[in-house]
């Protein structure tokens, strides 16, 4: 009998993350194949906090063809391109022994390439899992920090910023603006057995040489390389000279290489 969903919690993590529609067929969880298992046993493995979920499904597509989303692309945004533009205001709230789970990129002295490139400012590069910023539900990858506790940090350093989100105390507020998502974002599914190589070079990364020729500033991480028949090869959605912005859920954003 297939798994299939039959409802999302509104403003849970699956309703959050976006991807997940009523009616799909669950194959697989953290490569746990889902036929055979109990109700009771695909339930724990999607709802136990000390794990990220890695699902593979199958949707009905307007044609009624199976489609595996494993290894295909999607145009999936990190967040809703209506509020594009739109400011808010976060408030946040962190306890003695946990941070904010908010990490940022840019400054006046910094680059935040593909955020600001003509505009800079202060940027959310990282949203930690179940953190105050992540269980917000108000903050995405790219989102403009205009200011911390009423002060601006518009046209504030990279260090500057970093020092106010340290000493803002147990309660912060932030007056964000929602940047409109990169040109050509998409995202790419796929499976490696364990210790499979995925077959992927990269290049670029801060204290590296550039590698956006047309922009030397430019410190993100891009594509080098694609190993033939490797499982990036396969997938047939990667090409060299792409920018990767995360992998499963952890930014790039002002990564060096390792």
């Amino acid at each position: 009998m297939d798994t299939v969903i039959t409802a999302i919690k509104p403003g849970g993590a699956a309703d959050r993350d976006g991807k997940l529609r009523i009616g799909d067929i669950i194959l697989s969880i953290n490569g746990q194949p889902c036929r055979g298992q109990t109700l009771n046993q695909i339930s724990s493995h999607l709802t136990n906090p000390k794990i990220e979920a890695f699902v593979v499904l199958q949707r009905k597509t307007p044609s009624s063809q199976d489609t595996t989303l494993n290894g295909n692309i999607s145009q999936l945004p990190y967040g809703d391109t209506s509020i594009d533009g739109v400011h808010d205001i976060v408030e946040l709230t962190r306890d003695e022994n946990h941070s904010l789970g908010l990490s940022i990129v840019g400054g006046i002295d910094h680059c935040s390439h593909p955020f600001g490139v003509n505009n800079p400012g202060i940027f959310v590069s990282k949203i930690a899992t179940n953190s105050p910023a992540a269980l917000c539900g108000k903050l995405r990858i790219g989102d403009r920090i205009l200011s911390v506790n009423k002060e601006t940090v518009e046209k504030a350093t990279h260090g500057d910023a970093i020092k106010a989100l340290k000493n803002s105390g147990k309660h912060l507020v932030l007056t964000i603006r929602h940047e409109p998502q990169p040109k050509g974002l998409q995202e790419v599914h796929f499976t490696r057995r364990l210790n499979q190589p995925i077959g992927l070079n990269i290049c670029g990364g801060i204290h590296s040489p550039p590698a956006n020729m047309n922009d030397l500033t430019d410190e993100g991480i891009f594509i080098e390389k694609i190993e033939k028949d490797s499982v990036a090869d396969e997938s047939g959605k990667l090409r060299v000279g792409m920018r990767i912005l995360e992998i499963n859920d952890d930014s790039l954003l002002g990564c060096k290489q390792i």
